[in-house]
């Protein structure tokens, strides 16, 4: 493959060069970057990082030569034939360590099969730049509440940095350090959404979505009457559904198989679910490709763009998104008065009830009048002698 002189980067990245070669990344030909700098005994060493179709830019291999000049500094040789890892390697350093330390690994293992093996797992940290992790976080928003995204974020972050410290020859960044500027920072994301739907926008929004795809508006409406996480949803199969028993069986969000007991009287949520059914142990909803679904597509927030149910400026506690069926399976419930708090808790599957609190103030004030039982009893009793 040809390759063309070599050429510098911007200035403020110096000591870091690219050749285009013949291939083209995108419309545009692709570039091999190289770093050059002093080791040892001022020996002028010349490193190719990467190419710019793995992920490699001018602003990542500064970074590693920077990295270089630092272990040159303190008197030891890079060793660059080691290579960057992969976050699957990082992860398996990560999983021995926390076996070996007797920690409880099962939601996190849960937790980087579903979210992180399939985008990054297979990429070597140099190729995942801060800007892949912030699409990633973006997405990640649409479909789960942002305290759950927090949780993947920080193990992914974990991982990493555990396995940084472990092999020390590996000199890469922290792709998932907390950033704000490049958008990669869990510390500011708010967990109390609030919003739910009416009945209106509701039966215009399954409506749109049955337009645009028939799948999609039948998640929805699983999520809508059961309350189920996207990510639970996503990872039902054909055994999982028994409707002769009333019950879906599903892994929830920390990897624990939990048992859901469906109101169904006419039957037309399981045989919606079982046109799905193809083998027991196949997934009922895939994408495209025939995979399990790992982020929802964008016609959910396109629809609801469309429908005005989210504006640019509407503040993020407002915005629609896949996890506000859920919240408006709970929001309804809650004003029904036909649930305690304890029993909301119970059909979202909550862990603390201080995760059920925030439907609270949605219970009918007429449930807080029952309150006067306690007052009632004490005025009969005025008279009496205590």
């Amino acid at each position: 493959m040809g390759t063309k002189p070599r050429q510098k980067a911007n200035e403020r990245y110096g000591g870091v060069y690219f050749r285009e070669l013949d291939a083209l990344h995108g419309s545009k030909p692709d570039r091999s970057w190289e770093i050059i700098y002093r080791g040892l005994n001022a020996k002028t060493v010349t490193e190719k990082v990467g190419r710019s179709s793995q992920g490699m830019t001018a602003r990542k291999a500064y970074e590693a030569l920077n990295q270089r000049k630092a272990t040159v500094a303190s008197g030891e040789e890079p060793q660059r034939k080691a290579g960057s890892p992969t976050l699957d390697d990082c992860w398996e350093l990560y999983r021995t360590w926390a076996e070996q330390q007797g920690k409880h690994l099962q939601p996190e293992e849960a937790r980087y099969r579903l979210h992180l093996a399939t985008p990054f797992g297979g990429r070597k940290l140099i190729h995942i730049d801060p800007s892949d992790v912030a699409t990633f976080k973006a997405d990640k928003l649409q479909t789960l509440s942002p305290q759950s995204v927090k949780h993947i974020l920080a193990l992914a972050r974990r991982v990493v940095a555990h396995a940084l410290e472990v092999k020390r020859r590996w000199r890469d960044m922290n792709p998932f350090e907390f950033n704000e500027k490049r958008g990669t920072s869990v510390g500011n994301l708010n967990n109390e959404r609030v919003r739910f739907f009416t009945p209106g926008e509701v039966q215009a929004l399954l409506e749109e979505l049955e337009r645009h795809s028939q799948q999609l508006h039948d998640m929805a409406l699983l999520s809508l009457r059961t309350g189920l996480r996207a990510t639970e949803i996503f990872g039902l199969t054909g055994s999982d559904i028994q409707p002769e028993h009333g019950v879906i069986h599903l892994t929830s969000k920390g990897g624990k198989r939990e048992v859901v007991r469906i109101h169904d009287p006419n039957g037309s949520l399981f045989s919606m679910l079982k046109n799905y059914v193809t083998e027991p142990g196949s997934l009922l909803f895939r994408a495209r490709n025939g995979k399990r679904i790992v982020t929802l597509s964008d016609t959910f927030q396109r629809v609801c763009t469309a429908l005005g149910l989210n504006q640019d400026d509407t503040p993020n506690t407002m915005k629609v998104t896949f996890h506000t069926l859920r919240h408006t399976f709970a929001s309804w419930h809650a004003q029904s008065g036909k649930v305690t708090l304890y029993e909301l808790q119970t059909l979202l599957r909550h862990k603390r009830v201080e995760m059920t609190q925030r439907y609270a103030h949605l219970i009918p004030e007429e449930l807080s009048a029952k309150q006067t039982v306690i007052l009632d009893v004490l005025n009969a009793g005025k008279n009496l002698a205590y």
